[in-house]
C-alpha cells in the first residue's frame, strides 16, 4: 500500500482539549497538558475503524443495475451446470452438502474480497483521518511551547511523543524546510526538500491542491510509514516570556506512523472476519447436514425401500413418516396409492382366476393366439390333448404345443387359421391331426374364430381356436351305441321270451305219447305261430340295421313307425314311461330307404326318453297325410327346447339332456342327414303336451302318382 494516495477528510466538530483555532485571532482559553493531549491524540489514532461508509457500499452495490441481463433470458449455462451436479455419483445427502458448502464458499469469498476490498479503503481513510487528527492533537499539544519560544521543552516533547507506541517520527520544521525540532536527533537541522529526499517529494511532485494531508510512503530509512503533515499557523501566546521564532509559524509538524503495526492489526482483523466466516460455514453445515439426515433423508429412505419392496410385490407395504409437513403428505400418498394398486391387483388376479376357471370348465380346448403366434391364453382340456404343462404352452408359439414345429405351420401345407382369418371374420372349421408332446397323433376338429379387442390406443388381432378331441367323441359314440344297442338287445329278448315259453310249453305236451290228434295239431299250430312271432321280431331288428339299398324303394309309414316303436316298449317300460301310437287309418308310404325311415323313428324316441322324467313321461308317436306330404310327429312332455337352441340342435356334437346323461350330439344330426337325403325335412316346436315335438316331413308317394293309397 506504499505511495497510495488517500484524502483525510477534515474534521467537522471542534478539536478537543479546549482550544480554540482561527489564524491569527487564535487564543488560548485553557492551558492544556502536554501528556493529555498526546494521550488523546495517540487514542483517536487507534479508534479509527470501519464506519457507516462500508454500509453505503455494500448499499450502493446491492442496488446497483444489472446491466446485460434481461427478464425472461434462458440461461442455459446454470441449465448446463445444474445438470452436471444432477450426474453426480453421490447420494443425496452429499449433494445437499457439496451445494450447500458450495454455495456458502462462494458467498463467504465474494463477500470477504468485497469486504477486504472496502475494509482496506476504509481502514486506510480512516487510518489517515486518525494521523491528521493527531498531527492537529499534537500541534495544539506544541502551540503554548512553540510560542512561548521554550525549545528545550519542544524538543523534549518530540522526543517523548517519537517513542510512543506505532509512532516512527515526529519532526518540526520551519517555513524554509529546514527540521527545527525531531525526535530522531540526526534529523535536526536537515533540509529534505532542499536534499531532494525521495519521502518528500512524494509529495512536493504534485500541485499544491492535490497534495495529500496524509500518505502511505516509504522514509529515508527504507520504512513503510503513514505520514502526516500538519501546517503551523500564525499563533500569539500572551504573557509568554519568550517570542516564538517567526519562521516556525509557517512550519508544519510532520508525524510518521509505523505502517507496519497499523497493517498488522488489519491482517488480524482480516482474518479474525474470516475465521468467523469460516465458523459460521461449518455451523450451518454442520445444521443443514443434521436437518437433512433427520428432517429429509430419513423419510425420503424410508419411501425408497418401501418403493423397492412394492416393486418387488409386497403388496402390503406401507410406510410412517410422522408429522404434517410435506414428506408427511407424500408418505400418507404414498399408503393411498399403495392400498389402491393392491386392491386393483388383487381385483385383476381374481378376474383373471376366474376367466382361467371359466375356461378350464369348458370340456373342449380352447387357445387365443395372437398374430405374433404366441398362445396369450389356454384352458386344463388343451394342456390334456398337448400333454404339455399349462405353463409351457402359455407364451409359447402356438405351432410348438399343436404340431411340435419349431417354426409356424406352411399354409399351404396345413389350414393355419391366422392365414386364413387375417382378412376375414367369418368362423373358420376344419379337421386336422394335432401331435402330442409324447409323440402320438390326435385327431380334432377346430373351430376358429377372430376376435379384436382395443388395447394402449390400437386395435389387436386374435384368434380364438375351440379344439374338439375326435378320439373321444368316436369313443362316446360306441359307448352311446352300444348303451342303445344293450336297450335295444333287452327289448328283443322281452319280445322274443314270450314266443319261447309258449313253445317250451307246446313241446312239452306234444311230448305226452296220451295226447290225442286234435290237441297234437293245435299244439303244432301254436309252435309255428310263436316261431313266426320270433321270425317277426328278428325282420324288425334286420330292417332297423339293414344298410341302405342302393336305390329307394316304397316304404309304408306305419309299419315301420310301429315296429321300430315295437322294439323300445321293453326301454318303455323300464323308464315308467307311456309310449303310445297313433297312426294314420290311410297307410302314408313315402319314396325312400325302409332302414333309415326306421333309424330316424328310432333316433327321435330316444332322444325323447332322455327329454320326459322317469315314472312320468309321456312319448305320443303318430303319423298324418296333410297337403301332399306325409308327417311323423314324435310329441314328448319334457322341458321342451329353448328358442336359443332350435338353430344347433342339429348341429354335430350338440347334446343337451335333462337326465344329465352325457349324449354323443350325432344322433338329430344324423336324423336330419337322412331326412334331407329323400327331399324331405325336420323341424322342432313346441308340443300340445308341453313338452318338444319334432316333425319329419317327406313327400307323400300316392300324391305323386295321383291316387289316394290304400
Amino acid at each position: 500500500m506504499a505511495g497510495m494516495l488517500t484524502r483525510a477528510g477534515r474534521a467537522t466538530t471542534a478539536p478537543p482539549c479546549g482550544i480554540r483555532r482561527g489564524g491569527a485571532a487564535a487564543r488560548t482559553k485553557t492551558r492544556i497538558s502536554t501528556g493529555a493531549c498526546a494521550r488523546h491524540a495517540a487514542g483517536a489514532l487507534q479508534r479509527g475503524r470501519v464506519t457507516a461508509n462500508l454500509a453505503g457500499h455494500l448499499h450502493r452495490l446491492a442496488v446497483m443495475p444489472r446491466h446485460g441481463i434481461r427478464r425472461g433470458q434462458p440461461h442455459w449455462e446454470g441449465a448446463v451446470l445444474k445438470e452436471a451436479f444432477r450426474r453426480l455419483p453421490l447420494s443425496l445427502s452429499r449433494k445437499y452438502l457439496l451445494g450447500v458448502a458450495a454455495g456458502l464458499l462462494a458467498s463467504l469469498l465474494a463477500f470477504t474480497g468485497l469486504f477486504l476490498l472496502l475494509y482496506q479503503n476504509q481502514l486506510q481513510d480512516s487510518q489517515a483521518r486518525a494521523a491528521h487528527q493527531f498531527g492537529q492533537l499534537l500541534l495544539l499539544a506544541l502551540q503554548q511551547p512553540l510560542a512561548s519560544g521554550e525549545a528545550g521543552e519542544i524538543q523534549a516533547m518530540v522526543e517523548h511523543l517519537g517513542r510512543l507506541p506505532g509512532i516512527s517520527a515526529v519532526l518540526i520544521a520551519d517555513a524554509g524546510g529546514r527540521v527545527r525540532f525531531a525526535s530522531d536527533v540526526s534529523e535536526l537541522n536537515r533540509h529534505p526538500l532542499r536534499d531532494r529526499r525521495p519521502d518528500c517529494m512524494a509529495c512536493h511532485r504534485l500541485p499544491p491542491a492535490q497534495r495529500p494531508e496524509s500518505r502511505f510512503l516509504t522514509d529515508a530509512h527504507g520504512r513503510e510509514v503513514l505520514r502526516s503533515i500538519v501546517p503551523i499557523a500564525r499563533f500569539h501566546c500572551e504573557g509568554c516570556p519568550h517570542a516564538a521564532d517567526p519562521l516556525l509559524h509557517r512550519g508544519m509538524v510532520v508525524v510518521d506512523h509505523d505502517a507496519a503495526l497499523l497493517r498488522r492489526q488489519a491482517r488480524n482483523t482480516t482474518l479474525l472476519l474470516m475465521g468467523s466466516g469460516a465458523l459460521v460455514l461449518l455451523i450451518t453445515l454442520l445444521g443443514g447436514w443434521w436437518f437433512m439426515r433427520h428432517m429429509v433423508l430419513e423419510p425420503v429412505q424410508r419411501l425408497n425401500a418401501a418403493s423397492r419392496r412394492l416393486g418387488r410385490g409386497e403388496l402390503s407395504t406401507r410406510v410412517e413418516i410422522p408429522g404434517s409437513d410435506e414428506l408427511s403428505e407424500l408418505g400418507r400418498s404414498f399408503n393411498e396409492m399403495a392400498e389402491h394398486l393392491q386392491q386393483a391387483i388383487e381385483e385383476i388376479a381374481a378376474r383373471e382366476a376366474f376367466q382361467q376357471a371359466l375356461i378350464d370348465a369348458v370340456p373342449d380346448g380352447l387357445r387365443v393366439i395372437d398374430t405374433d403366434f404366441r398362445v396369450v391364453a389356454a384352458n386344463r382340456s388343451f394342456a390334456r390333448q398337448a400333454d404339455l404343462p399349462l405353463e409351457e404352452i402359455v407364451g409359447a408359439p402356438c405351432h410348438r404345443s399343436s404340431h411340435g414345429r419349431r417354426t409356424p405351420c406352411p399354409p399351404t401345407l396345413v389350414t393355419c387359421p391366422l392365414h386364413e382369418l387375417a382378412d376375414s371374420d367369418t368362423p373358420l372349421r376344419y379337421i386336422d391331426i394335432h401331435r402330442r408332446a409324447d409323440g402320438g397323433e390326435l385327431d380334432v376338429e377346430v373351430y376358429a374364430a377372430p376376435m379384436q379387442l382395443e388395447r394402449e390406443g390400437e386395435t389387436r388381432r386374435y384368434v380364438v381356436e375351440s379344439i374338439r378331441n375326435l378320439a373321444e367323441e368316436v369313443h362316446y359314440s360306441h359307448e352311446q351305441k352300444l348303451a342303445d344297442i344293450g336297450q335295444l338287445a333287452a327289448g328283443v329278448a322281452h319280445e322274443i321270451r314270450n314266443p319261447l315259453s309258449t313253445l317250451r310249453m307246446a313241446l312239452a305236451q306234444l311230448a305226452q305219447a296220451d295226447t290225442d290228434p286234435e290237441r297234437r295239431r293245435e299244439y303244432l299250430e301254436l309252435v309255428s305261430h310263436e316261431v313266426d312271432r320270433c321270425i317277426e321280431v328278428n325282420d324288425r331288428l334286420l330292417h332297423l340295421s339293414a344298410l341302405p339299398p342302393s336305390h329307394s324303394e316304397l316304404v309304408d309309414v306305419n309299419r315301420a313307425v310301429r315296429e321300430t316303436v315295437s322294439l323300445l316298449n321293453f326301454e318303455a317300460d323300464q323308464r315308467g314311461v307311456r309310449l303310445e301310437l297313433d297312426l294314420a287309418p290311410d297307410r302314408p308310404r313315402v319314396i325312400a330307404t325302409d332302414s333309415e325311415i326306421r333309424m330316424a323313428v328310432f333316433n327321435l324316441v330316444q332322444n325323447a326318453f332322455h327329454a320326459v322324467p322317469d315314472g312320468a313321461g309321456h312319448i305320443r308317436v303318430q303319423t298324418e297325410r296333410r297337403d301332399g306330404r306325409v308327417h311323423i310327429l314324435i310329441d314328448d312332455n319334457g322341458p321342451g327346447v329353448p328358442p336359443a337352441q332350435v338353430k344347433t340342435i342339429f348341429q354335430p356334437f350338440f347334446s343337451e339332456r335333462r337326465d344329465g346323461s352325457r349324449g354323443t350330439g350325432l344322433g338329430l344330426p344324423i336324423t336330419h342327414s337322412l331326412v334331407k337325403r329323400h327331399r324331405g325335412g325336420i323341424r322342432v316346436e313346441s308340443s300340445p303336451e308341453g313338452g318338444a315335438r319334432f316333425v319329419i316331413v317327406l313327400p307323400d308317394a300316392d300324391h305323386d302318382q295321383g291316387g289316394t293309397g290304400g
